[in-house]
């Protein structure tokens, strides 16, 4: 068993990266750097997340926090991007400093049908540096295999009906683009052609 803190740094303190905050502090872990791009550049996380202030500043540069703090981190977490291929510098970086990544970039979940190439070059880079690169975000395989797993443990099924409900409030501007959400018809044909 673990006696020390895990040590973090969150990249993104937008909806999700203040959902991964919150985690970590209700979880003891401490957090030693933060990053982000836009808002809030200089305001403590916590204040951000509407906690009490825990002295860590939400700060734009990556390379920076990395030098300063890279040795002592554990565990860096990435909340800012769904594709792999958009976190995969940061994460690089990360991993050169021998620290383990989590990104909500669901691709990475299994990449190598989508990014073959670049899925075997951060697996490659991970065990050259003896690290790990673990995705979650939001896996579509849990929800639309639900009903076929519950209904596999049913003797006879007539109808299966299924709702997906996806709350985007809680989601943040990254899901929103990714949706295609106010894009025309054109738009998204041009976009995912």
């Amino acid at each position: 068993m673990r006696k020390e803190k895990i040590k973090a740094i969150i990249f993104g303190a937008g909806t999700m990266g203040g959902k991964a905050i919150g985690y970590m502090l209700d979880h003891d872990v401490e957090i030693v750097g933060a990053v982000g791009r836009k808002r809030n550049i200089g305001r403590d996380i916590g204040e951000l997340i509407g906690r009490a202030p825990i002295s860590i500043l939400l700060e734009k540069d990556a390379d920076a926090v990395l030098d300063r703090v890279g040795d002592e981190t554990d565990v860096a977490i990435l909340t800012t991007e769904s594709a792999l291929e958009q976190v995969a510098l940061l994460a690089k970086k990360c991993i050169a400093k021998k620290i383990n990544v989590i990104t909500i970039a669901e691709e990475g979940f299994y990449p190598w049908i989508t990014v073959p190439d670049l899925a075997a070059e951060l697996d490659s880079y991970c065990k050259q540096y003896g690290v790990t690169m673990y995705a979650s975000g939001i896996q579509d395989i849990f929800w639309s295999c639900l009903c076929t797993d519950l209904v596999a443990a049913c003797n006879k099924a007539t109808k299966i009906k299924s709702i997906n409900y996806l709350p985007l409030e809680y989601m943040g501007p990254v899901a929103v683009d990714e949706l295609h959400l106010g894009k025309t018809v054109q738009a998204y044909k041009e976009r995912t052609a």
